[in-house]
């Protein structure tokens, strides 16, 4: 999450993103209404830390009206605190970035009034991309890169007050480089030995944000390369190609939560520029299943397939499905959108059967000469096979889900806007939430964090925040819960044997 800054005539000052429907909500309300509510127990990194839902804020802090004997603006933190109790916002991360004293201002004078209130605390830092160059000093004040010197002293402050409970790190995917597994394992062990329930969250993003880079976003790659360190993931949502749509908050919430969970499959296929294919080579990921018995019901094959073209130009890459050698869904690469969430009923397919071959492949209609292509499926887990011809052979890669590992997702929303020119209207920040809600209960994602939440007097957007919170904490109170909304009357497969 880039970001610029900006200073009101109060001297407040908040930092501002840059990366990042009634209908709906009252049917998600009557859903969550009509469907019985239980609490259960979900087994987490770090327990304790997760069994409650998370009602958050990032930043948005407050500024004093004039300056301390350093010539700065320090943080305001009695008004923070009073705003933070007076929005029910059980948790605030507290970023430091913009100004040097940050630091001083978080250890010193946050940390024991939040101890105080009651307000849990995360520490938000950003990576080395994002460093420099922000009103800082010379450095990213006081540690600059040293991250490990970071987390040792952010665990030291957790012993004394036991409300900091996490360290986020923003914009992870872009920083893969410097924060190798082996880096990451060095912050963790240091972090660990001081205070092994302090929590680690990178954030990361959708697949959607940039089909170029599968394994870099939240993806089964990135689980399988980092799980070890990471306790969660804070996962900005925007609807990137429609930006005042949520018509896929949904889907993405669905798709990552399986991923972070153990339940998605990754196979990717990159195949390079300036290369030559010929008609019939393909890139394939293959498995068989066995029928305990035949059904009318539907089978459903649910998967999600990406690609980086998007030009006009179709009749070469293709991305297929086949049951037993016959292909079932066909689709040219390219085009809008380039992420395609995919509901298959094989049943017309299988019917008699008692075993059959499913396939998931990128195949070559045409040969190209010069036509470089990213294709990512994410699919149900099982024990699927590589099956490769021709220029794509050693052009995919196969990622198995991490079984029997389950990563806390949290949602946060732009209720700042985005990039300084889109900014959301209240009935985006109202719904928005509204559907985060529904999957925070139905236990998809464990809490939700209001990015930059203007928290200025006559915010429209406080007022939505602190009804929805007061409502959502009154109501349901803190554990865990789940609502029971699959009312399908059909088979799925199960593609895990």
């Amino acid at each position: 999450m880039d970001r610029t800054h900006r200073i009101h005539s109060s001297c407040e000052s908040r930092s501002q993103m840059t990366k990042p429907i009634m209908g709906l909500v009252v049917a998600l309300a009557l859903m969550i209404s009509m469907y019985p509510i239980s609490a259960v127990s979900q087994g987490t990194p770090n327990g304790s830390f997760f069994s409650k839902k998370i009602y958050a804020d990032y930043n948005g802090e407050f500024r004093e009206s004039t300056p301390r004997d350093d010539g700065l603006y320090h943080i305001d933190t009695p008004r923070l605190i009073k705003k933070l109790k007076e929005g029910a916002i059980n948790t605030h991360l507290f970023l430091i970035w913009d100004i040097k004293t940050n630091w001083d201002d978080f250890r010193l004078e946050f940390l024991p009034a939040a101890q105080k209130a009651k307000i849990d605390v995360w520490l938000f830092l950003t990576p080395p991309t994002e460093n420099n160059p922000p009103p800082m000093g010379e450095k990213y004040e006081p540690y600059g890169d040293d991250y490990i010197t970071w987390f040792v002293e952010t665990a030291k402050l957790s012993k004394k007050y036991s409300v900091l409970k996490a360290i986020v790190i923003d914009d992870f995917e872009n920083n893969e480089d410097f924060f190798t597994p082996e880096y990451l394992k060095q912050m963790m062990d240091a972090v660990h030995s001081i205070n092994p329930n302090l929590a680690f969250l990178p954030v990361n993003y959708d697949l959607s944000l940039s089909p170029s880079t599968p394994q870099s976003l939240i993806s089964t790659a990135f689980v399988n390369k980092y799980k070890d360190s990471i306790d969660g993931i804070v996962f900005p949502y925007l609807h990137w190609q429609n930006k005042d749509s949520l018509d896929d908050e949904e889907s993405q919430i669905l798709m990552n939560s399986d991923i972070l969970n153990g339940k998605i499959e990754q196979f990717t296929v990159n195949f390079p520029p300036n290369t030559p294919s010929n008609s019939g080579d393909y890139s394939a990921i293959a498995k068989t299943v066995k029928l305990s018995y035949t059904s009318k019901k539907p089978y459903h094959f649910k998967f999600r397939v990406s690609d980086n073209y998007d030009g006009p130009i179709n009749g070469y890459h293709k991305l297929q499905v086949l049951i037993d050698n016959k292909i079932i869904w066909n689709e040219d690469a390219g085009g809008v959108p380039s992420v395609r969430y995919v509901d298959l009923n094989l049943q017309p397919y299988i019917k008699n059967k008692k075993k059959f071959t499913i396939t998931a492949r990128v195949f070559e209609e045409k040969g190209v000469s010069n036509w470089d292509i990213t294709v990512n499926w994410d699919l149900p887990a099982g024990h699927w096979t590589f099956n490769e011809r021709g220029a794509l052979q050693g052009t995919g890669i196969y990622y198995p889900a991490v079984k029997n590992f389950k990563i806390p997702l949290f949602l946060a929303i732009y209720d700042y806007g985005y990039g300084g020119i889109w900014v959301p209207p209240s009935d985006y920040v109202y719904n928005a939430n509204i559907i985060a809600h529904q999957y925070i209960m139905n236990n998809k994602i464990k809490g939700v964090i209001q990015l930059n939440l203007d928290k200025r007097e006559n915010s429209t957007q406080f007022e939505i925040i602190k009804k929805l919170y007061k409502k959502w904490q009154n109501i349901f109170g803190n554990n865990s819960m789940e609502v029971f909304l699959d009312n399908e009357e059909a088979d799925d497969i199960d593609f895990q044997e």
